[in-house]
């Protein structure tokens, strides 16, 4: 194998992945135009709670977020990405999501599903051609630590300024 290519492949899966991390970042925070941003312009989305209404075309899939109802704080987790791809500017992608809901009161619920991913390399990176969400395990009842949040991330601290040497 060409060691450049499999280090510019190596790059494409690790930037498909950050991009699956990225849209679930952004869901948690409601940042939505941020979250239609991942996809191409007629990019298509199924929510895994409603897998028989496709969603067409970042300004839909935007309005749909919009007219989504505010609801309560929430977490997910991406996990096990595996990338395919299909040529050089395309790739398939799927990756399990565990996503925590905080109720209040220490209650909450956890739900496993995932996302099935077509991408395409657009001139600002990686995006999504399709993005059909799916459910393995339906919302079930958990205890929430008393300090647990599902707020979204804060921005990350800046590094401690280096100290001059001695």
């Amino acid at each position: 194998m060409n060691t450049a290519m499999d280090v510019s492949r190596a790059g494409d899966q690790l930037a498909i992945e950050a991009l699956q991390r990225r849209f679930a970042e952004l869901n948690d925070a409601a940042r939505w135009h941020e979250v239609a941003a991942l996809f191409v312009d007629d990019g298509r989305f199924v929510r895994p709670t409603d897998p028989e209404r496709p969603i067409v075309g970042r300004e839909a899939i935007l309005q749909a977020f919009l007219a989504r109802p505010a609801g309560p704080a929430r977490r997910h987790l991406v996990a096990n990405p595996a990338v395919v791809f299909l040529g050089d500017d395309t790739a398939r992608a799927e990756c399990h999501s565990i996503l925590i809901v905080d109720l209040g009161d220490g209650r909450g619920t956890v739900t496993v599903g995932g996302f099935r991913d077509e991408l395409r390399r657009e001139p600002q990176g990686w995006r999504f051609v399709s993005r059909a969400g799916f459910t393995t395990i339906a919302p079930a009842p958990c205890t929430l630590p008393p300090a647990a949040t599902c707020s979204p991330l804060a921005a990350p601290a800046a590094p401690p300024a280096s100290q001059p040497s001695s």
